[in-house]
């Protein structure tokens, strides 16, 4: 059997990653070509004396082992049942499945039948709320933090719910901190709103698309009047100006629409002053369940990665970005990745699993305006797999040991998979299976391509570290 490798080069050296070892090994040119004519099965293998000793030491040393899972399965499958029932770590609410917005990229816009649509019937009652309240103080009784994350649609609709679900949260656990999230389009914003979430120490998402052009052309009100971006740029500076403790807890979402350029998106930052602080984190349109598909330009692509690349450099001690604070904040969890490197590992067992999967019901469980309970927001409600129970009768855990290990209906690719121990694949993408095999091979496909970059990267920066101390 071949090794479990993944070769690589820069454009200085060569490398193996060695799935066993979680590490990257830099090798000579000559056994890169050994190694990647072994690899894809090329017949001719030449190989002489030097090469040998040195695939000797290396194997010696533990690398280029051939050693591959037997088994797909969690290593919290058998204590999973505990978890539930003892440490729940966050419960999202969603208050409504209806929402003041049209945005041409939400799922809940429009999609291929595999998501819901929105529906101002469906709000969340004080009752289901209170029973989904009750069931976490009951879940979490090992947690010295709790989060309530509150959800939609666009919760704001229901900030008469939300406050009472947040006197009754702070009333039921207290001597235990309290976390307050909730993800909002902003438009409704106002005063009233903006001061009690600042006195709740409330964490905000906010949905702000870059500048108003790019913004108002994927975002707009359902009645199809008025303009988003001057809704949402207007309460965020008043809440910069009267609400600071909000504001300190305040994140922007941005949904990049890849056939723009990034420029149009932090373009925004430059022309509003006080949005230089607001951290950002940003992700592509996810088009998986949408009937057109991203049309992905050239431009995109060159202008994400050069401000990649810079916040690296800045990170390295090269270039200061120390002005522009968004930008970094948006790759910061990339850049710190690439900078810290792999750490080291046992050799994989008979028996584990890949790394996507969270723990389902106990990380993010969300209790959705019907009271069924699903293992995050992220997952399709309408998809009856996704379903972990409802809050009348609790988590089924056969459901939630089904989601926990997903990965089995894809045993014998991901047993193959050089990321295997990066993997990001979770129930959401499992979903799009349903489908069409194809989708989650395309998913897989992605997954693979952005850990093979990663690892390119980490060397990049190595070497250039390496040069510096030169």
């Amino acid at each position: 059997m071949k090794p479990f490798i993944h070769l690589f080069k820069t454009p200085k050296n060569y490398y193996f990653y060695d799935v066993n070892k979680n590490e990257n090994v830099r090798i000579e040119h000559s056994l890169y070509q050994y190694l990647n004519n072994m690899m894809s099965g090329s017949n001719k293998i030449d190989i002489n004396n030097e090469l040998e000793d040195k695939l000797k030491d290396l194997k010696e040393g533990g690398y280029l082992s051939d050693n591959r899972v037997k088994e797909i399965k969690h290593p919290t499958t058998d204590s999973l049942g505990l978890y539930l029932e003892r440490q729940t770590d966050m419960l999202i609410l969603q208050l409504t499945q209806s929402c003041n917005l049209r945005c041409s990229y939400c799922n809940y816009t429009s999609n291929n039948g595999t998501e819901r649509v929105h529906n101002s019937a469906n709000k969340m009652s004080w009752d289901l709320a209170k029973q989904s309240i009750d069931y976490y103080i009951e879940k979490s009784v090992d947690s010295q933090q709790i989060t309530i994350n509150f959800y939609g649609g666009e919760p704001l609709l229901e900030f008469e719910l939300l406050k009472k679900c947040v006197d009754y949260v702070n009333q039921v656990f207290k001597g235990k901190g309290r976390n307050f999230h909730m993800t909002t389009n902003a438009t409704l914003l106002d005063d009233e709103k903006a001061r009690y979430l600042n006195d709740n120490n409330f964490n905000l998402v906010i949905s702000l698309d870059g500048t108003k052009t790019i913004n108002d052309r994927n975002r707009k009100f359902a009645n199809g009047k008025g303009s988003v971006f001057e809704s949402v740029i207007t309460n965020i500076e008043n809440i910069s100006k009267y609400y600071q403790n909000l504001f300190s807890n305040l994140c922007i979402n941005m949904v990049l629409d890849p056939s723009a350029t990034f420029e149009n998106y932090i373009k925004v930052f430059d022309e509003f002053e006080f949005l230089k602080s607001v951290r950002v984190m940003s992700s592509i349109v996810d088009d998986s369940s949408l009937v057109n598909k991203n049309q992905v330009s050239l431009e995109f692509i060159e202008s994400y990665d050069y401000y990649s690349f810079l916040s690296y450099l800045h990170m390295l001690g090269r270039v200061n970005l120390k002005d522009k604070f968004y930008l970094l904040s948006n790759y910061l969890m990339q850049c710190t990745e690439v900078l810290e490197g792999l750490t080291n590992s046992v050799r994989l067992g008979k028996v584990y699993a890949p790394s996507g999967p969270c723990l389902p019901g106990k990380q993010r469980l969300m209790v959705n305006a019907e009271g069924k309970m699903l293992p995050c927001e992220r997952v399709s409600e309408i998809i009856e797999k996704n379903h972990l129970g409802n809050i009348q009768n609790g988590i089924d855990l056969e459901r939630a040991l089904r989601i926990l290990n997903v990965a089995k209906s894809n045993e014998d690719t991901c047993k193959n998979c050089f990321a295997f121990r990066h993997c990001s694949l979770c129930a959401k993408a499992y979903e799009c299976a349903s489908i069409s095999k194809d989708i989650l091979k395309e998913s897989c496909n992605r997954c693979r391509d952005s850990f093979h970059d990663k690892l390119v990267d980490m060397e990049i920066l190595n070497e250039i570290r390496y040069d510096n101390l030169l």
